[in-house]
């Protein structure tokens, strides 16, 4: 098994369908553990190194995410694989890459049928690349080439041609893949998107050739930098190739040979398993001065060229891991849920209402025309804030003010920030989102305010009194739940006043602000983010309180005096669906913040894993306006529908003749009025009244 593992990268295909014997195959462990002593192990790390897993980790660098992120994960070592369980419960999944491709493996299972070679020699089209720069990439440990490099065709799981938009290739020393537990010397991955995906992180397909060292020099390495000759290592993080880059080219000879196909996941953290590799059999050529120049460059700048382990093919006590080999369809991928299922989006059994992702051109305007979002929004400076870390957002409670739509008044109450926005326009996804969460004034007071909805004139747009609003505060501080809805309504199931009886579903209006990497964000900074004893404590999940003065309505006026886009949809965490659902109000403008904030959200849920894909969404999105009714149907009777089929409606037309009951009292013996002065003047739905103390 040793002389399989060392020499089958070099041999032709034929020989990698050799079957080994029981007895060969079971010696593999012994093998492996020889290689993990050089640095590519495939068997798992001690639990005594796991206690050893690094802590204090920036949660997000701003290098381009090879897998259509805003941001990419940095709260993990290459060299602890072990450890990325923790944070990112899809590392433990059964789904991961990279895999040792086995094909030597007797089991029933575990048999690849091999067809006509050269599937994909038609399928490419990388042009060349002139004047391209190169990069090393920290979070794939390779020198990469990012941009439009070419297209890749394959048949979708439906039969119809799908095309892929190759987005980088990524160049690393020691292969990720093995072939029967071989290592190669060096592994290119190309990187394609599906062109039509509404996200960028939906999916990928990664096509994968492995280099060993002989006496001939790879053209692409020299062509990316990295020469045969005398020529030193490069210096810097970045340079430019010294010629044109031909992926072709350097693919040709390896495309007219095998290709194996399966199902894995991203390699790295969040080890998301929604991505298809397609790995050439064939190995190219590459001198032993070309490997080690990218090595002594991913020393350097990388931290090393150690990556994650391939894992075994065949999972202790099961079966073998589908591999196809020499077919250029693509299967559909469903993601696999971790046992933690609640710490990752993907497998949230929740209202699939929202978020969603805003096609600019497909959204209508409501009849009254465009409307200036500003005057319905009347927030105000407010000196007494909670913040608190939760499962999914930082989120900072408070009397903000509220907003105004159709007649109802909506508090402010909470706001919630999060590094990577839920909601996408145009298929763009930010690298947070601010939320301010709206709740119909009353509510919280119970059934019978709610009932009332009344608002003081002179207080709006706050309503509650000055104890109530302080006491909120104090409470919210306990609320562990996040973008979407409160912790009440989690399970979007009805609430309940002291006396048991039903109320209506919860009645929220969410206003969304897409947050984009720049320079510092002025309200986060006032809200701590910026203080190392904050970001202290929001770390270990403990809240602090802000008292200076924040005016929320001229930090976001930036963004909410552009066009808003509106509609109807639901919670954006964990939860079924309210009965009125959730009204989101999105702006289209982004405010600036700074990696340095966003890296202040160290929360138990990374901002990747805490983010859903768009849902499918059938109604109506309004750009710059909101529909008559907006904040009255599904929930609450419209006036008109009210007064078609009431049966007790007012006023009515007394007939004197006709009168149920005629009594004795006299109503100006049951009044006892006198002056008064401090008069209130209220307002409620229906009109204006008095009222004192």
């Amino acid at each position: 098994l040793p002389r399989l593992a060392t020499n089958t990268a070099n041999r032709p295909a034929a020989h990698l369908r050799r079957k080994v014997t029981r007895r060969e195959h079971a010696a593999m462990p012994a093998t492996m553990s020889k290689l993990a002593s050089i640095g590519f192990g495939l068997v798992a790390v001690t639990a005594a190194a796991a206690a050893n897993c690094p802590v204090d980790l920036a949660p997000y660098s701003s290098e381009a995410n090879p897998f259509g992120w805003p941001l990419t994960p940095s709260d993990f070592k290459h060299t602890h694989p072990e450890c990325w369980a923790e944070k990112y419960p899809h590392c433990a999944g059964n789904m991961q890459s990279p895999m040792d491709l086995d094909l030597a493996n007797p089991d029933a299972s575990c048999e690849v049928k091999f067809g006509a070679p050269g599937i994909l020699t038609s399928k490419v089209e990388y042009p060349v690349l002139p004047s391209q720069t190169v990069m090393v990439s920290k979070y794939m440990r390779a020198a990469a080439v990012v941009g439009d490099l070419g297209k890749l065709h394959l048949q979708g799981p439906d039969g119809g041609q799908v095309e892929y938009l190759a987005t980088g290739a990524y160049l690393t020393a020691g292969s990720l893949h093995t072939v029967n537990g071989a290592v190669a010397d060096a592994e290119l991955l190309i990187v394609h998107r599906p062109k039509d995906a509404v996200d960028e992180a939906s999916g990928a397909v990664v096509l994968s050739m492995r280099f060993n060292v002989s006496a001939d020099a790879s053209r692409l390495f020299t062509q990316m930098g990295f020469s045969a000759d005398g020529t030193p290592a490069k210096e810097g993080e970045s340079w430019q190739a010294p010629e044109s880059i031909s992926l072709q080219q350097a693919l040709e000879d390896a495309l007219h040979g095998p290709v194996l196909s399966y199902s894995g996941s991203v390699p790295m953290p969040p080890c998301t398993e929604n991505v298809q590799y397609l790995a050439l059999t064939e190995t190219r050529s590459v001198t032993a001065e070309q490997v080690e120049k990218l090595k002594e460059v991913l020393t350097t700048h990388a931290g090393g060229y150690t990556k994650r382990p391939a894992v075994a093919r065949m999972p202790a006590g099961g079966a073998c891991r589908e591999v196809k080999a020499d077919t250029a369809v693509i299967p559909h991928q469903h993601i696999k849920c971790p046992s933690a299922s609640g710490l990752s989006a993907a497998c949230w059994d929740s209202c699939a209402k929202s978020p969603i992702n805003i096609e600019s051109a497909s959204t209508t305007m409501a009849g009254a025309g465009a409307q200036n979002a500003t005057e319905m929004l009347a927030y105000r400076p407010t000196d007494h804030m909670t913040v608190s870390p939760s499962t999914y957002t930082l989120d900072v409670h408070g009397d903000f003010g509220g907003m105004m739509i159709q007649g109802r008044l909506f508090e402010a109450t909470k706001l919630s920030i999060k590094a990577v926005a839920q909601h996408t326009i145009d298929g763009a996804r930010h690298a947070g989102e601010l939320v301010v969460h709206h709740s119909l004034f009353g509510e919280r007071f119970g059934a019978a305010a709610a009932a009332t909805h009344r608002r003081r004139l002179e207080d709006l747009p706050v309503a509650a009194t000055d104890e109530a609003a302080h006491g909120q505060a104090h409470d919210g501080a306990t609320d562990t739940q996040s973008t979407g809805t409160d912790t009440a309504h989690t399970q979007g199931d009805a609430a309940h006043d002291e006396a048991g009886h039903a109320v209506d579903s919860p009645h929220e209006v969410m206003v969304s602000i897409p947050l984009k990497l720049g320079r510092e964000n002025g309200l986060l900074r006032e809200l701590g983010l910026s203080n190392p004893a904050h970001r202290l404590a929001i770390s270990h999940g403990n809240s602090y309180t802000v008292h200076d003065t924040v005016d929320l309505a001229a930090a976001l006026k930036a963004s909410t005096s552009k066009s808003f886009y509106w509609y109807s949809g639901g919670p954006a965490t964990p939860g079924s669906c309210p009965e009125w659902g959730v009204r989101w109000m999105v702006f289209e403008e982004p405010l600036e913040v700074s990696l340095e904030q966003l890296n202040a959200l160290k929360l138990e849920v990374s901002g990747i894993d805490s983010t859903r894909m768009p849902q499918v969404f059938a109604g109506d999105v309004m750009k710059d306006s909101i529909p008559k009714g907006a904040v009255e149907a599904g929930g609450w009777q419209s006036p008109e529908e009210a007064c078609d089929v009431g049966e007790a409606q007012s006023p009515i037309n007394i007939v004197t003749g006709k009168v149920n009951q005629t009594g004795t009292h006299n109503f100006l013996n049951k009044a006892s009025w006198k002056p008064i002065s401090g008069l209130r003047l209220m307002s409620v739905d229906t009109g204006l009244h008095f009222e004192t103390n």
